[in-house]
């Protein structure tokens, strides 16, 4: 019988010592530099700068937009209230508020916050009108543009003294 030589196979770890060290000290040490953290909070003030002003822009048109709605509603309820009593006298106390049984006397009309106060003018010996949404004092929409709408269909919008016939902004 023939002996057969065994070599004990030498089984190595294929890191080296001095790389673990490295690897253990670089976990140590893992997180973000001082200039990538710099880097991400210029991007977020950037997006910010230009982000929440639109925003706000967009929720003032979204406000304008439901005091124009209710100015249409308040006239439509005007021409019912006509077409019933054959003048429009009697749809706003002697203030020019919408008579509370009439129409609701702010706007949105469907919202708890109010922006706009709603306001009847009688005109021609209660043959005409001018209903009116001005911004209430103190909201997010004070200082901002007022709008009209004549029984005649004109729309318009005031500002500062200034009249612009439409309500485009």
């Amino acid at each position: 019988m023939q002996a057969i030589a065994v070599t004990p196979v030498r089984t190595t770890n294929p890191v080296s010592h001095h790389a673990l060290r490295r690897t253990h000290a670089s976990a140590a040490h893992a997180g973000f530099s001082l200039i990538e953290l710099m880097v991400v909070i210029a991007i977020v003030a950037l997006l910010a700068a230009v982000g929440v002003p639109a925003y706000t822009s967009q929720i003032n048109k979204a406000y304008r937009a439901d005091a124009q709605s209710a100015l249409m509603q308040l006239a439509s309820a005007m021409e019912r209230y006509r077409t019933i009593n054959n003048t429009y006298n009697g749809t706003a106390d002697g203030s020019g508020v919408p008579v509370s049984t009439f129409f609701p006397d702010q706007a949105p009309l469907d919202s708890s916050q109010k922006y706009y106060t709603l306001r009847i003018t009688i005109t021609n010996s209660g043959n005409g009108y001018t209903v009116t949404a001005a911004p209430i004092s103190g909201t997010r929409m004070d200082g901002d543009w007022s709008f009209t709408l004549a029984s005649t269909g004109l729309k318009q919008r005031v500002s500062g003294g200034s009249t612009v016939t439409g309500w485009d902004i």
